[in-house]
């Protein structure tokens, strides 16, 4: 749920029936969710990067050990 108590699904609601204030309110608190994660995503990649970039040097260099394995059959 998000700031503004809204909570349901309103797919199942005609679009013809939804005022365009409710389609407004709607659409304001989907943006305000999606800031909010990106906002929270962001922070735990800045937080975290180093073992982020660890892993992804880690899985580099077991993929060239792959290929050169490989490569040599």
């Amino acid at each position: 749920m998000g700031n503004n108590g809204f909570i349901g699904d309103f797919s199942v609601i005609p679009k013809e029936k939804i005022s365009q204030s409710l389609k407004e309110k709607l659409n304001n608190e989907t943006i305000s969710i999606i800031n909010s994660c990106y906002a929270k995503i962001e922070d735990l990649l800045k937080t975290n990067w180093d073992a982020i970039d660890a892993v992804a040097k880690n899985l580099i260099a077991k993929k060239k050990d792959w290929i050169l394995t490989n490569l040599k059959k």
